[in-house]
Parts: C-alpha cells; sequence; structure tokens
C-alpha cells in the first residue's frame, strides 16, 4: 500500500496544503504533480482526484497534490488569491517534487489546471518528461463565462438584484464578486481570461478527452483539430467514454477513465524505465 502523507508547503503568500503519495517500492517511475481546476470543480473532483492519485502510487509514481492559496485548507481567502499567486506556488511545488524525487518529472491538469500548468511548464519543458491533460479548458474565456452564467441564474432565482445590461463590462468598479457562494477577485477573472493554450508550446502530452455515457460525439472531431493544432507536437489524444465528474450533482468516480490513464501512463512514458 502506498504511503499517505499530509504536510504544508511555504507558497509565496501562506502555508499550501499538501498530500503526498508515495510508492510501496522504492524503485520509482516517475513523480507527478496535479493541477487542480477552478472552484467548485475542484470540489466535486477531489474524490476522483484521489482514486486516480493512489493508482498512480500503487503503480510506482509519487504524486502531489496541493490546494491553492485561499481553497481548500491552504492558507488565505479565496478573494485574495491572484493568478500570479498561484503560478508562482504551483512553480514552486514542482521545484519541491524535482528535489525530493529525482525520477522522470510529470504533471497532471484538469480542466483549468491544464491551462495553469501550460503557463508555469514553459520554462520546465527540459525537466518535464510528460503532461497528462483530463479536459483542458483551451480558453480561460470558458472558465469566466461559466461563473457569468453562474452569476445571472442566482439573480434569476434569486430576485437579488436586477440584472446588469449585456454591454456594461462585467466587472466594472468591482474589486471582487460573489458567485455560487464565492468570493472572487475580479482581477484574477480577468487574468484568467487572458489565458490561452494555442500561446503556449506544449511537448510530450497525453491529453484526455472525457465524452458522456450518452455518446456526445458530435463536434469533437473539430476539437480534437484545435487541440492538435493548439497545443503544439507529441500530442496522444484519447477519448474516454466516462461520466463528467467534475459537472455531476452527486460525486462521481470515471472508473474507465481511471483505468486507461494510469495504464497509458505507465505504458507510454516509462517503458524505457521499466526495461
Amino acid at each position: 500500500m502506498d504511503s499517505i502523507r499530509p504536510f504544508y508547503i511555504e507558497g509565496t503568500r501562506g502555508k499550501l496544503f499538501a498530500i503526498y503519495h508515495q510508492p510501496p517500492t522504492e524503485a520509482y517511475l516517475g513523480a507527478i504533480l496535479f493541477a487542480p481546476p477552478f472552484a467548485e470543480e475542484m470540489n466535486k473532483s477531489r474524490p476522483m482526484v484521489a482514486r486516480q492519485a493512489r493508482a498512480f502510487a500503487k503503480a510506482g509514481f509519487a504524486v502531489l497534490l496541493v490546494d491553492y492559496y485561499g481553497t481548500g485548507d491552504s492558507e488565505g481567502e479565496f478573494s485574495e488569491a491572484s493568478l500570479d499567486i498561484w503560478s508562482d506556488d504551483f512553480d514552486i511545488c514542482l521545484n519541491w517534487l524535482a528535489r525530493k524525487q529525482s525520477a522522470s518529472l510529470y504533471v497532471w491538469g484538469l480542466r483549468f489546471g491544464c491551462l495553469l500548468a501550460a503557463e508555469v511548464c514553459q520554462k520546465w519543458q527540459d525537466q518535464l518528461k510528460g503532461l497528462i491533460f483530463w479536459e483542458p479548458v483551451l480558453d480561460g474565456n470558458e472558465i469566466v463565462s461559466d461563473f457569468d452564467r453562474l452569476e445571472r441564474l442566482g439573480k434569476i432565482f434569486g430576485a437579488a438584484r436586477q440584472l446588469k445590461p449585456e454591454s456594461e463590462p462585467p466587472f466594472k468598479g468591482m474589486e471582487t464578486r460573489e458567485i455560487g457562494g464565492y468570493e472572487i477577485s475580479c482581477q484574477l477573472l480577468e487574468c484568467i481570461k487572458k489565458l490561452k493554450m494555442d500561446s503556449f508550446t506544449i511537448k510530450n502530452l497525453t491529453l484526455y478527452r472525457i465524452l458522456g455515457k450518452s455518446g456526445d460525439v458530435e463536434g469533437t472531431n473539430n476539437e480534437d483539430e484545435l487541440y492538435s493544432r493548439d497545443m503544439g507536437s507529441n500530442i496522444l489524444r484519447l477519448q474516454v467514454h466516462d461520466k463528467r465528474f467534475w459537472l455531476t450533482q452527486e460525486i462521481t468516480i470515471a472508473e474507465q477513465l481511471l483505468e486507461i490513464t494510469t495504464s497509458k501512463l505507465v505504458a507510454q512514458f516509462t517503458a524505457a524505465d521499466i526495461q
């Protein structure tokens, strides 16, 4: 059984809660840092992420899970978070993991976490052996648009205050916005909007497109072409028919995604290490 150790890493603004999964064997295949998704998507994904981390560790990979500053059990408030803080902290965590393990280094991201990881990993290209992206967001506007819709739904059903005109700048005169129970810095949202996957060069990427059980395949070919064009070279794209666990109302585990991700990582990236 893998060893699980909770602890804190000193970040740029405060302590970051971390969980380190150590493989049950000294013959490590690699070390993996996870880049979480944004806000409520992370809360819904925690059981799935924990399961995948245990599966990686059982297969011989050390895994580091860290809460962003202002989220989870890390210090700070969500309203105090910024993209610069999160990016700098992610870089600190990569350095921690690289010092902890001399084995091959990987980054694994989910949704928004893929955008953040892509930005930070530009200066880690030579040290990273591979990246694993679960359903990456290509454009930060998608994240902000999701929150805009959530805010508008809250106003409609809560009748708290009158809707803003569509022409009004979304964050004008505001420092924070309360959306879905989260007090979010408008500066953070503006910075997220500027993140574009096609502005990054990414190598050795394994990309997982998660298709719902109902078979919602329409448009995925065009999207895969975008992934190929925007994300760089050496990309393995896999389509997995499973539950979109970050969206479901109830806690959901995507068993097929767990199995395929673990087996593909071992087969794709570690053949030379196993020999």
